[in-house]
């Protein structure tokens, strides 16, 4: 018994003297805690919430700008942002922003000198103790887009300098403005055209028309009657389908109005073009859709002085009957 006792007791020493040597390894073998403390700056900040999937953070996009030869419609290209502080202001920032039309994102062009960019509080306030400007600035741009060609624009606003002891962010100090322009000279869902009709002349100036497959006279000759039609056949797998009309003078148009036969045989969008000789490019004047019906009218925002009016028909209702017209009619 006490052989027993005596072999515990040793056992328990043992045991004591393993920890101690363990716990002295591993505080010879210790490395240094790293202490990583963050930046002691106070920095100011855009993030206005915007963060579109293909373009920086801070970008407000416009989309939808049409330009008429009368205006630009769409949305008014403006944008109204605030700053912000990592840490409230110890006393009164001020930050300057400014305005930098090189800057822009890739794929896009420089928003050209012609067109005006209006400022209003340019520079702003973070109060001592807050995060957040008491103040926004806003900018907008002239309304009238008519300088620009169909594109991709854009420009940037950047903060510049910062007082009170901030620093301007190195990755958030940038809002980016994109617009999308597109140019029509054609009425969405016009149901008139102004103007007065003109009548076809007789003789050799009389008009003329190319692309129609059957009957091609009967859609210049005056006659709504659904006993003779100008057809341009079946139009699987043919878009475009361009009909071209001769008015073999030059003359100042405000639209056109076709008329089908019937309202299963009508076209349901078109591109509109025209051109003054023959050996001149055409001029795209607009894209233009129609319900399903029997008259498609075609009313431009602009007169349009010209002698050639091509229709590149670019679906209809039934692509195995194709359109069958009635009529061409012009208003000038």
């Amino acid at each position: 018994m006490k052989k027993q006792v005596k072999l515990q007791q040793w056992a328990a020493i043992g045991g004591i003297a393993l920890c101690a040597a363990f716990l002295w390894a591993c505080e010879k073998d210790e490395v240094p805690a790293t202490v990583i403390s963050g930046t002691t700056e106070n920095r100011v900040f855009i993030n206005n919430g915007l963060t579109p999937v293909t373009l920086p953070k801070n970008t407000a996009v416009f989309s939808g700008l049409i330009n008429t030869p009368v205006g630009t419609q769409g949305a008014r290209v403006t944008t109204t942002f605030g700053v912000q502080s990592t840490k409230p202001a110890e006393k009164r920032i001020r930050v300057k922003l400014e305005i930098d039309r090189s800057d822009v994102p890739e794929g896009y062009t420089p928003l050209p000198d012609a067109i005006g960019i209006i400022v209003e509080d340019a520079e702003l306030t973070i109060l001592e103790g807050q995060t957040r400007s008491e103040d926004n600035i806003t900018v907008t741009l002239d309304e009238d887009l008519r300088p620009l060609a169909s594109g991709r624009y854009a420009f940037a606003i950047r903060i510049v300098s910062a007082t009170g002891g901030a620093q301007v962010s190195t990755n958030l100090s940038t809002v980016y403005i994109v617009l999308q322009t597109t140019y029509t000279n054609v009425q969405q869902g016009a149901t008139s055209v102004s103007g007065s009709t003109m009548t076809k002349p007789t003789g050799a100036a009389s008009w003329t028309v190319a692309g129609i497959a059957t009957n091609p006279q009967y859609m210049l000759d005056a006659s709504t009657s659904t006993q003779q039609y100008a057809a341009t056949g079946s139009l699987v797998n043919a878009f475009p389908k361009e009909i071209v009309v001769d008015m073999k003078a030059e003359y100042t148009i405000n639209g056109v109005h076709t008329r089908t036969s019937s309202n299963s045989y009508c076209p349901t969008a078109a591109n509109i073009y025209t051109r003054l000789a023959e050996t001149d490019e055409w001029t795209l004047q607009g894209y233009v859709t129609w319900a399903r019906g029997t008259i498609q009218y075609v009313r431009f925002y602009g007169p349009v002085t010209t002698r050639y009016v091509r229709i590149d028909i670019m679906s209809v209702y039934n692509v195995n009957y194709g359109a069958r017209y009635t009529d061409f009619t012009i208003y000038r």
